[in-house]
C-alpha cells in the first residue's frame, strides 16, 4: 500500500499503522519498524516520504506527540476539587496525604500540569520515607510522555548528591523516569537507568525505584541483557529491590514465553524466604505467558496446585493473563472453581479477579457471572467480584455493572467498600451527570466519604483515588482495555494488573497510567497534518456529553448568622407581651438588605428557569482535537457537505485518516505557526505629557547591587529550573 502511487493507498496505509500503533505491544511495533526501515533503504525516492511517516506512526513518535498536545491543551481538571480534597483529609496522617498526591497526578496524568505541587510545596514536604518516594514519582504521572524535558524535570533528585543524601526521593524520581518512558523503548534511557543501577547496587531503595523504572521503559522487549542485569539484582535476596527487579523482569519479559526465564523464577521463587518477592515472581511468570493460551497450559497446572498460596495466587492471574479477551468457557470453570475452594482468601480473590480478563472483549457478561460471588459470604470473594467488573467494564458506563455495584456501597468490610468506590470510578469515568443520573449522588457519597473523621482510613484512601479516576487526564482520558480494531491493548491490561495491586504496595497506582487512554478526535490528511475545517456531527443534546461544571469557591462568610443587637427596651416589650399572652411583632432592623437578598435569589432562580425553558439543540458538531467519549461515538457522522471523507466512514474517533475532495485548495492546520506579532507603534517623546516626559528624561538611577539568578528572574523560570521543588526533597 505504502508503494503504491495513489494517496487512498497512503492513507489506508496510515490508519493500519494507527491501527497496529494501538496494540501497544512494544515488541511487536519494534519488529515492524525494522521491516518498514529496511523497505526505505530499497524503496523508491517517492516512496520513502510515505514509509518514514509510517515508522513515525508505528514507533509512536506522532501519535504520542498528538496526544500530548491534546492532553495539555484540552485539559479541563478543576484546581479547586483538588484543594478541597487537601483542605478536608487529616494533616497529620500519611495515608490520605498519599492519595491527595496520587488524586492530584491521575486528575492531571500526561497534561504537564502540576501547579498543585507549585503552590503547595511545604504540604507536600511533609511526606517522609516510603511516602517522599511516592510524592516523587507522581511527577512521572503528570508528565508522561514529556520524554523531551523528563531529565530537565527530574534533574534535582537524579543528580548525585540528592539521591545519595535522599534515596527515597531519588528511588521516586527514578521510577518517574521510567514512567515518562513507559513502554517507548530508548536505549539511551536504557543505558542510563543501567548505569544508575550499577553505581547503586548496595542502596536497596534506590535500587528498587531504578528497576521499576527499567520495567517500565524496557517493557515487552524481551532484552536477554536487561534480564541479565536485574536477575544480579534479584539474586542478591533482598527483600526491597528484589521485589522491584522480579516485577521488572515480568514487564521486560512479558508474552515471550521464554523458557529459561520460568525456570529460573519458578525455582527462586521455591528457594527465597521473603514473601515480597515470591509475590513478585508469581505475578512475572503470569506476565511472562501474557496470550500463550495452550502454552501455558502445563505452567498452570504446576502453579496452581503448588503448596505456596502466594505461587498459587500467580497461577490465577496466569490464567487471566495467558487467555484474556478469549472468553474460554474452559478457563471460566476453572476459575470460578478455585474462587470458591481455595483454602487461601487471596487466592479466591485473584480468581475471581481474573474472570474481568478473560471477559474482558464481552465485559456486558461479567456482571452477569460474577452476581452470585458479590454476594458471597467471603469478603476477598466480594472484593474480586467488584475489581473483576470495574476492570472489564471500565469506561462503560453500563447499567448492568452500576447496578450491581452501587449496593455493596453498604457493605460492611472497608477493603470491599474500597474495591466498589475504585470500581464504580473506572465503570463512571468520562461520565456526566445527564449521560447517568447516579453520577451526582457517587459524587456526594465520595465527598461524605473522604471528609468523614470517623470513617475507615481504607474507604478515604478509595474515594480520594476515584475522585482523582472520575477526572482523569483533566477529563480527557477513559480506561479501555481494547483497541478500535478490537484487539487486546496490551499496556493497559498489563497496567491494570500491576494497579489492582495497591492494596499490597501503593506506588503500583502509578501503572494505572498505562491503561489511561487519550480520547480525542484526530483527522489527519495525506500529509499527517490536522485540517482545522474538519467536523463530524453528533446526533444528540450537547449536555449528554458536556464537561461536568467547575466546583465554584464557597463563600466562607455565607452560612455565618449575624445576630442583631437587641436593646434593653425590646427585650421588655416581648417579655410584657408573654405575661399578657399576646404576640408582638417587632420591626426588622434591615429590612432593605433582606430585600435586596431575595431579589438576588429570585433573579438567579428566574435565570435558571429561563435556560430550561430554551430548547436543547439535538444535534452539534464536534470539532478536530476535541474530546469524544466511548458512548459519543455511536452517534457520530461525517456531514456530506464536508471537505474531508474519512477512510474509516464508521469508526469517526481517535486517529481517523481523511481524503481532501477539495486538494489543492487553501486549507488552514492546527498546530501551525502563527503570524508574527506585528510590532507595536513606537511612541514619539511629542505624544508624552510634560510630567511623565521629565520623568523618563531623569529616571531614578538605582543603586548598585549584585547580579543574583535566583532572585531576579521571574518565578516561572526558576520553577523551569526546578528551583521550587527543593523544599520537597529536605
Amino acid at each position: 500500500l505504502a508503494q503504491n502511487a495513489e494517496k487512498k493507498h497512503a492513507l489506508i496505509a496510515y490508519q493500519i499503522a494507527f491501527d497496529l500503533y494501538e496494540s501497544e505491544h512494544q515488541k511487536i511495533l519494534t519488529q515492524v519498524t525494522e521491516i518498514v526501515a529496511t523497505q526505505k533503504e530499497e524503496a523508491a525516492p517517492q516512496d520513502k516520504n510515505v514509509l518514514e511517516k509510517i515508522i513515525d506512526i508505528i514507533s509512536g513518535k506522532k501519535p504520542r506527540a498528538i496526544n500530548k498536545e491534546f492532553l495539555k491543551e484540552a485539559s479541563h481538571s478543576d484546581p479547586i476539587l483538588i484543594g478541597q480534597i487537601k483542605d478536608n483529609i487529616p494533616q497529620n496522617k500519611s495515608v490520605p496525604h498519599e492519595a491527595c498526591l496520587w488524586a492530584n497526578a491521575i486528575m492531571n496524568a500526561g497534561t504537564t500540569n502540576d501547579q498543585f505541587l507549585k503552590e503547595n510545596l511545604d504540604w507536600v514536604a511533609k511526606a517522609s520515607h516510603w511516602s517522599k518516594f511516592s510524592a516523587t514519582s507522581t511527577l512521572g504521572l503528570i508528565h508522561k510522555g514529556n520524554t523531551e524535558k523528563a531529565r530537565e524535570i527530574l534533574n534535582p533528585y537524579l543528580n548525585e548528591s540528592h539521591v545519595t543524601s535522599s534515596p527515597y526521593s531519588g528511588s521516586g524520581a527514578f521510577y518517574a523516569y521510567g514512567l515518562i518512558h513507559a513502554n517507548q523503548y530508548n536505549p539511551d534511557v536504557i543505558t542510563y537507568l543501567l548505569d544508575s543501577l550499577k553505581n547503586h547496587s548496595q542502596n536497596e531503595y534506590i535500587s528498587h525505584g531504578i528497576c521499576l523504572g527499567l520495567g517500565m521503559v524496557g517493557m515487552a522487549t524481551a532484552d536477554k541483557n536487561l534480564y541479565e542485569e536485574l536477575k544480579n539484582v534479584l539474586y542478591l535476596d533482598n527483600a526491597i529491590s528484589g521485589e522491584a527487579a522480579g516485577l521488572a523482569i515480568g514487564l521486560i519479559m512479558l508474552g515471550s514465553g521464554d523458557e529459561e526465564a520460568i525456570r529460573d523464577l519458578l525455582a527462586y521463587a521455591h528457594e527465597t524466604d521473603h514473601e515480597k518477592i515470591i509475590r513478585a515472581l508469581s505475578l512475572s511468570l503470569a506476565m511472562i505467558m501474557y496470550m500463550k493460551e495452550d502454552a501455558a497450559e502445563t505452567l498452570i497446572e504446576q502453579m496452581a496446585i503448588d503448596k505456596d498460596s502466594i505461587i498459587r495466587y500467580g497461577g490465577m492471574f496466569m490464567i487471566g493473563l495467558a487467555y484474556a479477551g478469549t472468553s474460554n468457557a474452559s478457563c471460566i470453570k476453572k476459575l470460578l472453581h478455585f474462587g470458591v475452594s481455595d483454602v487461601n482468601d487471596d487466592v479466591r480473590k485473584a480468581a475471581v479477579m481474573n474472570l474481568g480478563f478473560i471477559l474482558c472483549q464481552n465485559a456486558n457478561k461479567v456482571p452477569k457471572i460474577v452476581q452470585l460471588l458479590a454476594e458471597s459470604y467471603n469478603p476477598y470473594v466480594r472484593y474480586g467480584a467488584t475489581m473483576a467488573v470495574g476492570m472489564a467494564c471500565a469506561g462503560t458506563g453500563m447499567k448492568e455493572a452500576l447496578d450491581l455495584l452501587i449496593p455493596m456501597l453498604d457493605d460492611s468490610i472497608d477493603f470491599v467498600r474500597q474495591g466498589v468506590l475504585v470500581s464504580l470510578a473506572m465503570v463512571l469515568i468520562q461520565q456526566n451527570e445527564t449521560s447517568e443520573p447516579r453520577l451526582k449522588d457517587y459524587k456526594a457519597y465520595l465527598d461524605k466519604t473522604y471528609k468523614d473523621s470517623h470513617e475507615d482510613i481504607l474507604v478515604k484512601f478509595g474515594a480520594i483515588i476515584s475522585k482523582g479516576l472520575l477526572e482523569a487526564g483533566g477529563r480527557n482520558c477513559t480506561i479501555s482495555v481494547v483497541s478500535k480494531a478490537g484487539n487486546n491493548k496490551t499496556a493497559s491490561i498489563i497496567g491494570l494488573t500491576v494497579f489492582s495491586h495497591f492494596w499490597y504496595w501503593f506506588p503500583y497506582i502509578n501503572f494505572i497510567s498505562l491503561a489511561l487512554t487519550p480520547t480525542p478526535l484526530v483527522a489527519l490528511n495525506s500529509d499527517l497534518q490536522i485540517p482545522k475545517s474538519f467536523q463530524v456531527k453528533c446526533k444528540s443534546k450537547p449536555s449528554m456529553f458536556a464537561y461536568p461544571e467547575y466546583l465554584k469557591k464557597e463563600d466562607p462568610t455565607k452560612n455565618i448568622k449575624k445576630e442583631t443587637a437587641k436593646i434593653s427596651t425590646t427585650l421588655r416589650v416581648q417579655q410584657r407581651a408573654k405575661r399578657k399572652g399576646k404576640d408582638v411583632e417587632m420591626k426588622d432592623d434591615k429590612p432593605e438588605e433582606k430585600k435586596e437578598e431575595e431579589k438576588k435569589a429570585e433573579e438567579e432562580k428566574k435565570a435558571e428557569e429561563e435556560k430550561k425553558k430554551e430548547p436543547e439543540p439535538t444535534s452539534f458538531m464536534v470539532n478536530n482535537m476535541e474530546r469524544v467519549t466511548p458512548q459519543q461515538r455511536e452517534s457520530l457522522e461525517c456531514p456530506e457537505e464536508s471537505r474531508y471523507k474519512a477512510i474509516l466512514k464508521d469508526e469517526l474517533y481517535g486517529f481517523i485518516l481523511v481524503e481532501d475532495k477539495q486538494e489543492g485548495e487553501k486549507e488552514e492546520f492546527l498546530g501551525d505557526k502563527k503570524e508574527e506579532e506585528k510590532p507595536k507603534e513606537e511612541v514619539k517623546m511629542e505624544d508624552i505629557p510634560k510630567e511623565k516626559k521629565e520623568e523618563e528624561e531623569d529616571p531614578n538611577i538605582p543603586e548598585e547591587f549584585e547580579y543574583d539568578p535566583l532572585i531576579q528572574e521571574e518565578p516561572e523560570q526558576i520553577f523551569q529550573k526546578n528551583i521550587y521543588f527543593k523544599p520537597l526533597l529536605l
